[in-house]
């Protein structure tokens, strides 16, 4: 449960406001060292693009509770994520199989799976467990990478029906939380954002005005062809030096949108590195803004 620091320390983050939240977090992880403020502090170097901090003290934060504790499988799945960004595909693997040992029947073991099989480029296999995890774990961001993997298997109407999946769990959640973000990525990535999903997004980012809510209405904003705003906006969410490739992929599209090519191939470049298989979707379109083009004759 989280304590007063704890509740201010993620008010702080939800608001963009980093400076604070960043001390916010060390004061509680002097005061008491333990599984949430482990946590916290690692989302805190996160953001700063400090992975090796970030994974440590989240391998801190679960191993702070009990083989079999739901807290300790939810820490281990974010430990999971974090490998993944980095591109430590083996390591990804080992944590979501704890997950799965220690919590038989975890679909987000399953999941996780799905996630490496992705980062190995076994899309069939990636496929497969996405749809068995997605039967007991139906959360919209699962039916959008398994639409990710299905349309890069060349599954166009399987990938509809599974975005038609997430926009159905995204509505639903809408009812208990604020998921605009969420809501205007999906659409960003599957349609071509007009007026009212700009303005959505807009908004989004009022009410959540972090590097998350920046990185969604520059997504939105390149989708729609806005591209000098999409540069300016897109930029900026970067500027804690977080080191998250789809978010900088994103950013290196409103630099190719804003006809920004050097800057554009750079984050790409940037992208690449830190994971090369990052989306079924979207990473062959890194690869190409990369200037990663297969070479003929």
């Amino acid at each position: 449960r989280l304590g007063p620091l704890g509740i201010r320390g993620e008010a702080h983050f939800e608001l963009g406001r980093y400076r604070q939240a960043f001390v916010v977090a060390e004061r509680s992880l002097d005061a008491r060292p333990d599984m949430a403020s482990y946590a916290r502090a690692s989302y805190a170097a996160e953001l700063r693009g400090n992975h090796r901090e970030a994974i440590a003290l989240m391998r801190l934060a679960a191993e702070s509770g009990l083989p079999g504790d739901p807290a300790r499988a939810g820490l281990q799945l974010q430990l999971g994520l974090l490998l993944l960004r980095e591109g430590r595909i083996s390591a990804a693997g080992r944590v979501f199989r704890t997950i799965g040992r220690e919590n038989p029947g975890d679909p987000e073991a399953v999941i996780g799976a799905a996630r490496v099989a992705v980062a190995r480029g076994q899309l069939a296999r990636a496929e497969r467990l996405y749809e068995r995890g997605i039967v007991e774990l139906p959360d919209a961001d699962h039916w959008a990478e398994l639409a990710d993997v299905q349309w890069a298997l060349g599954k166009r109407s399987a990938a509809r029906r599974s975005v038609a999946e997430a926009r159905a769990g995204l509505a639903e959640g809408a009812e208990i939380e604020d998921n605009a973000v969420e809501r205007v990525l999906l659409e960003a990535d599957w349609t071509r954002p007009g007026p009212a999903l700009v303005a959505e997004a807009r908004a989004a980012r009022e009410r959540r005005p972090s590097i998350v809510g920046d990185a969604a209405l520059g997504w939105v904003l390149t989708r729609a062809g806005r591209c000098a705003e999409a540069h300016r906006v897109a930029t900026r969410s970067l500027r804690l030096g977080t080191r998250d490739p789809l978010m900088i992929f994103r950013a290196a599209m409103a630099a190719s949108c804003a006809g920004e090519a050097d800057e554009a191939a750079a984050l790409a470049r940037r992208a690449r590195d830190l994971n090369p298989r990052f989306s079924a979707r979207w990473a062959p379109v890194a690869a190409l803004l990369a200037g990663d083009r297969p070479r003929s004759g």
